[in-house]
């Protein structure tokens, strides 16, 4: 968080990325149960416990930012 911040936009900041880590957590769990339930076909990639990356990955994008993703398997971009 920056440190320019007061002590309660910090508080604030904090508890925002907290509340997005608790959707993508809240997300995945859905996910899942529709996986097992056989509702979703093909695989499911979760990030349980890895909530933050996402979350602290993404606070720290500017407007213009791109982020990007690779197929490992076909080596090339999705």
């Amino acid at each position: 968080m920056s440190p320019k911040l007061s002590q309660r936009g910090q508080r604030q900041a904090y508890l925002d990325c907290y509340r997005k880590m608790l959707v993508i957590s809240l997300f995945e769990e859905q996910v899942n149960a529709l996986f097992l339930q056989a509702k979703i076909t093909g695989t499911a990639h979760l990030c349980v416990g890895q909530e933050a990356v996402a979350v602290g990955a993404c606070s720290a994008l500017q407007p213009g930012d791109y982020v990007t993703s690779l197929d490992v398997r076909a080596r090339k971009p999705l």
